[in-house]
């Protein structure tokens, strides 16, 4: 058993250590809920990456574009290694009530596709905090 372990392992160290190397593109927003005349701060955070050309935001069916995106190149410091990181910021104003979902957004990196997942949120007629 001991002899098949050290294999393995190696296996899943080096995987990890690959994955962790790729560029990936994640999505936020400031809150989960709104309501109608609100505005609401979307993100998309594209790491390993430096290139800002290769960003596709989503329709944001659903939503006004008030101002963005803004784009900020940085390089941060990941546990001893120079990261590129970009950020695609968003203002969005809801045009409708319900459950409004801001869809994937996509980034072609050094000739592969990075997605995002979908992101929702609750709109209501009235404010949702005091």
């Amino acid at each position: 058993m001991g002899g098949r372990f050290i294999p393995l392992l190696l296996v899943l160290l080096t995987s990890a250590f690959v994955s962790q190397a790729q560029p990936s593109l994640s999505v936020s927003a400031d809150r989960a809920e709104a309501s109608l005349g609100e505005t609401i701060a979307v993100r998309f955070l594209l790491q390993r990456s430096s290139d800002t050309e290769g960003f596709i935001p989503p329709a944001f069916k659903g939503f006004t574009v008030v101002h963005g995106p803004d784009t900020r190149l940085e390089v941060v410091n990941v546990r001893g290694q120079k990261v590129s990181t970009v950020t695609f910021d968003y203002l969005l104003k809801p045009e409708r009530t319900g459950i409004l979902e801001i869809a994937i957004a996509y980034a072609r990196v050094d000739g592969q596709t990075v997605y995002s997942m979908p992101l929702y949120i609750r709109v209501s007629e009235k404010a949702t905090r005091n």
